[in-house]
């Protein structure tokens, strides 16, 4: 199972060289990031299990709660993270 999501993340990492970009449901952008989908999300998730750095943590997770669509088929990285932000990552 996990192997499967590994590599489903990586074909996403692939098919988006722009970056990975969430929009709220006004259409308006929520997360912009310049990496490419799978090392946003690699850096989003070592960001919660970090210690500390509260403030980037609860940004993180207002922008996972608003964001309701995805840019260039980016897939919903966005939706699993969340997930796992509300419980324990390790």
């Amino acid at each position: 199972m996990a192997r499967n999501i590994e590599s489903r993340i990586a074909e996403l990492e692939d098919s988006i060289p722009r970056g990975y970009t969430t929009f709220d449901g006004n259409g308006k952008p929520v997360i912009q990031s310049d990496l490419p989908a799978l090392e946003w999300y690699m850096e989003a998730l070592a960001l919660l299990r970090s210690r500390g750095r509260e403030p980037a943590k609860e940004r993180l997770r207002a922008q996972l709660a608003a964001s309701v669509d995805v840019d260039n088929g980016g897939g919903y990285l966005y939706q699993m993270l969340a997930a796992l932000a509300v419980g324990p990552v390790d």
